[in-house]
């Protein structure tokens, strides 16, 4: 559901006001403003949460099903530290999206020693050996 078109308010909206509301009114629009703006669909991760989409492409190594993992590393570059680290989307290398059950079984780590931090995956469940995937991740 899209909120209104916003309309400026003006002097000329409440006439008998005194004077000093012309200087409330410029910092209320400009809020308002943002505000629907935001509430409309412009609401977005990096610039208005914290948080950050990574996209990567790998290999499951043949030693897949018996644990052998390449982790998956990346800078994190929002502010803050992340609660979650989220598998939003993984294809095959082919565009076959996944249909059985993926996840992040062994979970993640965030080396924050290091300057930018560093996010780690350690192990994804749910695939095949040695086939290439493209991934998505959601970090927040």
């Amino acid at each position: 559901m899209a909120l209104p078109v916003f309309r400026r308010f003006s002097i000329q909206d409440i006439p008998d006001a005194p004077d000093w509301i012309t200087t409330i009114l410029d910092p209320l629009n400009l809020f308002c403003e943002t505000t629907v703006s935001a509430l409309n669909k412009n609401i977005t991760i990096g610039a208005n949460l914290q948080g950050q989409v990574y996209s990567t492409s790998f290999t499951t190594l043949a030693g897949y099903a018996t644990g052998d993992f390449t982790r998956i590393s990346f800078t994190y570059n929002s502010n803050g530290q992340p609660k979650t680290c989220i598998l939003s989307k993984i294809t095959r290398d082919d565009g076959t999206l996944m249909l059985n059950p993926v996840s992040i079984a062994a979970g993640w780590t965030l080396n924050i020693n290091t300057n930018p931090a560093q996010v780690q995956v350690n192990y994804i469940a749910g695939l095949d050996a040695s086939t290439k995937y493209n991934v998505t991740f959601l970090v927040l």
